[in-house]
């Protein structure tokens, strides 16, 4: 996993709340600049944020990681992505690559959110595969929907592409972006998931906060959802305030 140095050096105010239910995870968080040797459409200071959820968790998803964490290195430096989109479609295909074996059908894959952030335009640009992004400005916020393909499942076609979001990025303007350990956690009076748009509800109570703040208490709604029940996924949640 990225070292805070590099995070805090690419986005200076931020939060990761990530929560293994093992010991080792198949969800992983990563950050990534592109540079004079690697630009992405002749911009050479990129700054690259992803949150990743694969299949499973323990060592088989940690297997998974290590695949999408290397088809993200990979895209750094690979001549044709210059976009988000483009880093998705090759993590697909290279995915689908390596597990395809003998015509035998692959379920294993990944969602992804991917984003680059050009601070000289301020603008954001966003691909997701299954994961969305959300914009929290003027106390609401706006959901960028991810395509419905999920990365590396052998069904899809290696031509499929993503869909390339641009989203302009104000001051103090805060993205989020989760998986799914999160929302689906079972706990509660009814001993039930989260979901997703509770817990939309939780971050912008806490949106204005810090975002140590903010990191401390979304981990402390996450126990005491949880109480005596197991965790059953990997947690994976980032904030950024812009």
């Amino acid at each position: 996993l990225p070292g805070e140095g590099l995070i805090n050096r690419l986005f200076s105010d931020n939060f990761i709340l990530f929560k293994p239910r093992d010991i080792v995870s198949g969800d992983f968080y990563w950050f990534g600049e592109t540079t004079q040797v690697n630009p992405w459409n002749d911009k050479s200071n990129l700054r690259l944020f992803a949150a990743v959820d694969c299949t499973g968790h323990g060592v088989p998803g940690a297997l998974m990681s290590i695949l999408g964490y290397n088809g993200l290195e990979q895209c750094i430096h690979a001549t044709q992505v210059n976009s988000p989109a483009d880093a998705l479609k090759l993590i697909n295909n290279e995915i689908i690559r390596v597990l395809q074996h003998d015509d035998a059908e692959v379920k294993d894959g990944m969602d992804m959110v991917l984003c680059a952030y050009d601070p000289d335009t301020r603008k954001l640009h966003f691909a997701g595969s299954k994961n969305n992004l959300y914009l929290y400005r003027d106390n609401s916020y706006t959901e960028i929907k991810g395509d419905r393909i999920s990365i590396g499942t052998s069904f899809m076609d290696p031509s499929t592409s993503f869909t390339n979001h641009v989203i302009d990025i104000l001051p103090n303007d805060r993205l989020y972006t989760f998986t799914d350990g999160y929302p689906d956690q079972f706990g509660g009076a009814n001993n039930k998931k989260l979901k997703s748009r509770p817990l939309l509800d939780i971050i912008a109570n806490f949106a204005d906060m810090s975002m140590a703040e903010q990191k401390f208490l979304l981990a402390r709604t996450f126990e005491l959802w949880r109480g005596d029940n197991e965790q059953i996924d990997d947690v994976c949640l980032v904030g950024i305030r812009f």
